[in-house]
């Protein structure tokens, strides 16, 4: 159950990267805030929208070991302010934190069905990820009563469904899915038949925008998504989706943040 007086923000880095808010905690996952990728043609298309030093979180979660969801500049740059913030990922994502020397007793191996990690608020569990990457996996986080599901870099798969559902107790309220259909990952419609089956309260297409080597229009997964009668959101990266609890979602426009209530 939400509480009335519950509130969670999410931002959008860009690509497949949020920061989430609870007002006690603040958990970045998979954040790219560098330019690091430029060296292999892969250049940004708008600049970060903040500094590794001002999302200053209490955990960052990554989803698999790709430069783009695993920026070793980002993760030194957020090592060297937030040295004691716990880092959680598949077990190629722990071992590369070590090789970066970062402190082994802040690291936890998240692992499909079988690891949750908790701090206050907050209850993360790792699910099913169909990647070129066969470490990837997805994050199913309750934060604040609140069910959010990040679906990283994935294929469909009906499996993916189960996980997640069997991870967060039900649906989510929050659904966060990559719709460019590029390396691994899923298309619009691949994205929208997974927002159908999981029936979020909204969702939140990824992995567009950053590369223009690596993108897609994200208007079509919108449109389809919003005709089923679910909120479908593009948020603009560094501007924060407020959710409250306990009322029907509806999309309100206030400066610099978008509101939404569940």
């Amino acid at each position: 159950m939400i509480s009335s007086n519950s509130e969670l923000g999410i931002t959008w880095l860009g690509q497949g990267g949020f920061l989430l808010d609870t007002g006690g905690v603040r958990i970045a996952v998979d954040p790219y805030l560098s330019d690091s990728q430029r060296a292999v043609g892969m250049k940004r298309s708008f600049p970060p929208p903040f500094s590794a030093e001002e999302i200053k979180p209490d955990m960052v979660c990554i989803t698999h070991d790709h430069p783009d969801h695993f920026d070793e500049e980002t993760m030194l740059q957020l090592y060297k302010f937030c040295h004691n913030c716990a880092i959680l990922g598949p077990k190629s994502v722990i071992a590369h934190c070590r090789k970066l020397g970062f402190n082994p007793a802040r690291t936890v191996t998240l692992t499909p069905g079988d690891t949750t990690f908790s701090y206050e608020c907050i209850r993360v569990r790792a699910v099913k990820a169909m990647h070129t990457d066969t470490d990837a996996i997805g994050l199913a986080i309750s934060a604040n009563g609140f069910r959010i599901f990040i679906s990283g870099d994935t294929r469909r798969d009906d499996s993916i469904v189960t996980s997640v559902k069997n991870a967060l107790g039900g649906s989510p309220d929050v659904m966060a899915i990559c719709i460019n259909g590029r390396n691994g990952c899923m298309d619009d419609v691949d994205a929208f038949r997974m927002v159908r089956a999981l029936q979020p309260k909204v969702a939140l297409p990824t992995n567009y925008g950053l590369f223009e080597k690596d993108t897609a229009d994200p208007r079509p997964f919108v449109d389809t998504v919003t005709r089923i009668g679910i909120e479908a959101l593009m948020l603009e990266p560094g501007k924060t989706l407020l959710i409250h609890g306990e009322t029907p979602f509806a999309q309100e426009t206030v400066p610099e943040q978008v509101a939404v209530e569940v």
